[in-house]
Protein backbone atom coordinates (compact mmCIF):
# COMPACT_ATOMS: atom_id res chain seq x y z
CA UNK A 1 0.00 0.00 0.00
CA UNK A 2 1.71 3.23 -1.10
CA UNK A 3 2.01 5.93 1.53
CA UNK A 4 1.77 9.59 0.55
CA UNK A 5 3.99 12.12 2.35
CA UNK A 6 1.86 14.96 3.70
CA UNK A 7 2.44 18.67 4.12
CA UNK A 8 0.12 21.38 5.42
CA UNK A 9 -0.05 24.77 3.72
CA UNK A 10 -0.11 28.14 5.50
CA UNK A 11 -3.91 28.02 5.78
CA UNK A 12 -3.98 24.54 7.29
CA UNK A 13 -5.04 22.53 4.23
CA UNK A 14 -3.55 19.07 3.67
CA UNK A 15 -1.82 18.11 0.46
CA UNK A 16 0.33 15.24 -0.67
CA UNK A 17 3.93 15.79 -1.68
CA UNK A 18 4.57 15.20 -5.38
CA UNK A 19 8.18 15.30 -6.66
CA UNK A 20 9.33 17.78 -9.29
CA UNK A 21 9.41 16.39 -12.82
CA UNK A 22 12.84 15.58 -14.25
CA UNK A 23 13.93 14.34 -17.67
CA UNK A 24 16.32 11.40 -17.53
CA UNK A 25 17.82 9.04 -20.09
CA UNK A 26 16.89 5.39 -19.77
CA UNK A 27 17.94 2.76 -22.33
CA UNK A 28 18.95 5.56 -24.67
CA UNK A 29 15.60 7.35 -24.48
CA UNK A 30 14.62 10.50 -22.63
CA UNK A 31 11.72 9.97 -20.22
CA UNK A 32 10.02 12.13 -17.60
CA UNK A 33 10.13 11.04 -13.98
CA UNK A 34 8.89 12.59 -10.74
CA UNK A 35 11.55 11.90 -8.12
CA UNK A 36 13.18 13.42 -5.04
CA UNK A 37 14.97 12.46 -1.81
CA UNK A 38 12.71 12.47 1.24
CA UNK A 39 13.60 11.19 4.70
CA UNK A 40 16.69 9.46 3.32
CA UNK A 41 14.63 7.52 0.76
CA UNK A 42 14.09 8.06 -2.95
CA UNK A 43 10.44 9.09 -3.30
CA UNK A 44 9.09 8.92 -6.84
CA UNK A 45 6.01 8.21 -8.93
CA UNK A 46 7.21 4.58 -9.00
CA UNK A 47 5.83 4.25 -5.45
CA UNK A 48 2.42 4.06 -7.03
CA UNK A 49 3.06 1.25 -9.51
CA UNK A 50 1.35 -1.36 -7.34
CA UNK A 51 -2.07 -2.77 -6.48
CA UNK A 52 -3.81 -1.11 -9.42
CA UNK A 53 -2.92 2.38 -8.22
CA UNK A 54 -0.78 2.80 -11.36
CA UNK A 55 -3.95 2.99 -13.47
CA UNK A 56 -5.01 6.37 -12.02
CA UNK A 57 -4.21 9.35 -14.29
CA UNK A 58 -2.97 11.36 -11.29
CA UNK A 59 0.12 9.20 -10.78
CA UNK A 60 1.51 10.05 -14.21
CA UNK A 61 4.70 12.10 -13.56
CA UNK A 62 3.42 15.06 -15.59
CA UNK A 63 -0.24 15.01 -14.49
CA UNK A 64 -1.49 18.59 -13.99
CA UNK A 65 -2.88 18.40 -10.43
CA UNK A 66 -2.59 20.62 -7.32
CA UNK A 67 -1.93 17.82 -4.78
CA UNK A 68 -4.61 18.81 -2.23
CA UNK A 69 -6.67 16.11 -0.55
CA UNK A 70 -10.39 16.58 -1.14
CA UNK A 71 -13.29 14.91 0.63
CA UNK A 72 -15.34 12.41 -1.34
CA UNK A 73 -19.13 12.04 -1.35
CA UNK A 74 -20.80 9.10 0.41
CA UNK A 75 -17.97 8.43 2.83
CA UNK A 76 -18.14 5.45 5.18
CA UNK A 77 -17.78 7.90 8.07
CA UNK A 78 -20.96 9.61 9.29
CA UNK A 79 -19.12 12.64 10.66
CA UNK A 80 -17.69 13.37 7.21
CA UNK A 81 -21.04 13.00 5.43
CA UNK A 82 -22.71 15.31 7.96
CA UNK A 83 -20.05 18.03 8.15
CA UNK A 84 -18.19 18.02 4.83
CA UNK A 85 -19.07 18.30 1.14
CA UNK A 86 -17.57 16.31 -1.70
CA UNK A 87 -14.70 18.21 -3.34
CA UNK A 88 -14.02 20.30 -0.22
CA UNK A 89 -10.32 20.48 0.69
CA UNK A 90 -9.26 18.61 3.83
CA UNK A 91 -8.16 20.90 6.69
CA UNK A 92 -6.11 19.94 9.73
CA UNK A 93 -8.72 21.47 12.07
CA UNK A 94 -11.28 18.95 10.79
CA UNK A 95 -9.47 16.44 13.02
CA UNK A 96 -9.27 18.62 16.13
CA UNK A 97 -11.27 16.10 18.19
CA UNK A 98 -9.11 13.13 17.20
CA UNK A 99 -8.16 12.39 20.82
CA UNK A 100 -11.79 11.68 21.78
CA UNK A 101 -13.51 10.79 18.48
CA UNK A 102 -15.33 7.47 18.16
CA UNK A 103 -17.86 5.81 15.89
CA UNK A 104 -19.23 3.14 18.20
CA UNK A 105 -16.79 0.51 16.94
CA UNK A 106 -13.93 -0.43 19.23
CA UNK A 107 -12.49 2.13 21.65
CA UNK A 108 -12.89 5.89 21.31
CA UNK A 109 -9.87 8.16 21.21
CA UNK A 110 -7.63 6.08 18.93
CA UNK A 111 -7.78 8.59 16.11
CA UNK A 112 -10.12 10.18 13.59
CA UNK A 113 -10.32 8.94 9.98
CA UNK A 114 -11.60 10.41 6.73
CA UNK A 115 -11.91 9.41 3.10
CA UNK A 116 -10.66 11.66 0.36
CA UNK A 117 -9.30 11.77 -3.18
CA UNK A 118 -5.86 12.91 -4.37
CA UNK A 119 -4.59 14.24 -7.71
CA UNK A 120 -7.98 13.53 -9.20
CA UNK A 121 -9.38 16.87 -10.34
CA UNK A 122 -11.30 16.81 -13.64
CA UNK A 123 -10.94 13.09 -14.21
CA UNK A 124 -13.73 10.50 -14.71
CA UNK A 125 -14.94 8.61 -11.61
CA UNK A 126 -12.93 5.55 -12.67
CA UNK A 127 -9.79 7.70 -12.55
CA UNK A 128 -10.37 9.10 -9.04
CA UNK A 129 -7.67 7.98 -6.61
CA UNK A 130 -9.26 7.28 -3.20
CA UNK A 131 -7.24 8.03 -0.10
CA UNK A 132 -7.62 7.11 3.56
CA UNK A 133 -6.57 9.74 6.10
CA UNK A 134 -6.27 9.39 9.84
CA UNK A 135 -5.04 11.60 12.65
CA UNK A 136 -3.87 9.55 15.61
CA UNK A 137 -1.43 9.71 18.50
CA UNK A 138 -0.28 6.27 17.43
CA UNK A 139 1.19 7.83 14.30
CA UNK A 140 3.12 10.30 16.40
CA UNK A 141 4.40 7.48 18.60
CA UNK A 142 5.64 5.55 15.60
CA UNK A 143 7.44 8.53 14.08
CA UNK A 144 9.04 9.45 17.41
CA UNK A 145 10.89 6.12 17.51
CA UNK A 146 13.81 6.41 15.04
CA UNK A 147 14.58 2.68 15.25
CA UNK A 148 11.08 1.76 14.06
CA UNK A 149 11.21 4.26 11.21
CA UNK A 150 14.70 3.13 10.20
CA UNK A 151 13.58 -0.51 10.18
CA UNK A 152 10.66 0.37 7.92
CA UNK A 153 12.94 2.24 5.55
CA UNK A 154 15.38 -0.67 5.40
CA UNK A 155 12.53 -3.08 4.74
CA UNK A 156 11.35 -0.78 1.98
CA UNK A 157 14.73 -1.04 0.24
CA UNK A 158 14.29 -4.81 0.14
CA UNK A 159 10.58 -5.18 -0.49
CA UNK A 160 9.84 -2.22 -2.72
CA UNK A 161 8.40 1.31 -2.53
CA UNK A 162 4.91 0.28 -1.47
CA UNK A 163 6.32 -0.74 1.91
CA UNK A 164 8.01 2.57 2.67
CA UNK A 165 7.00 4.74 5.61
CA UNK A 166 8.25 8.25 4.97
CA UNK A 167 10.26 9.68 7.84
CA UNK A 168 10.33 13.15 6.34
CA UNK A 169 6.68 14.07 6.75
CA UNK A 170 6.13 17.59 8.09
CA UNK A 171 3.33 16.29 10.27
CA UNK A 172 4.17 13.17 12.29
CA UNK A 173 0.51 12.64 13.12
CA UNK A 174 -0.62 12.49 9.48
CA UNK A 175 -0.53 9.61 7.06
CA UNK A 176 -1.64 9.04 3.47
CA UNK A 177 -2.10 6.09 1.13
CA UNK A 178 -4.01 5.03 -2.11
CA UNK A 179 -6.80 2.36 -2.29
CA UNK A 180 -5.95 -1.29 -1.97
CA UNK A 181 -8.09 -2.64 0.84
CA UNK A 182 -5.69 -2.12 3.72
CA UNK A 183 -6.18 -0.21 6.93
CA UNK A 184 -4.58 3.26 7.16
CA UNK A 185 -1.09 3.93 8.47
CA UNK A 186 0.20 7.07 10.13
CA UNK A 187 2.22 10.25 9.44
CA UNK A 188 2.16 13.76 11.09
CA UNK A 189 2.12 12.63 14.74
CA UNK A 190 -1.62 12.53 14.72
CA UNK A 191 -2.60 12.64 11.08
CA UNK A 192 -2.38 9.94 8.53
CA UNK A 193 -3.24 9.91 4.90
CA UNK A 194 -3.42 6.59 3.10
CA UNK A 195 -4.07 5.74 -0.49
CA UNK A 196 -5.63 2.39 0.06
CA UNK A 197 -9.06 1.06 -0.63
CA UNK A 198 -11.56 3.19 1.27
CA UNK A 199 -12.91 1.42 4.25
CA UNK A 200 -11.25 -0.04 7.28
CA UNK A 201 -12.10 0.94 10.80
CA UNK A 202 -10.36 1.99 13.96
CA UNK A 203 -10.25 -0.80 16.52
Amino acid sequence: MPQIPIEIDDEGYLRGVWPEIQTVTEAGQEVQVAETQLGGVTYSSEWFQYCGVQTYPGVAPDADQDNYFRYIDNSKYDWQNEEMSGGQKVHVDDFSDYETWGNGIGRDGLGKPAQASWRSQDVPPSGTMPVQIIRSERVEEMVSEPEQVHALLLRADVQGPRRVAVAGSRRPDLLSVPPVGVRPVQHRPEIVHCASAPGGRLT
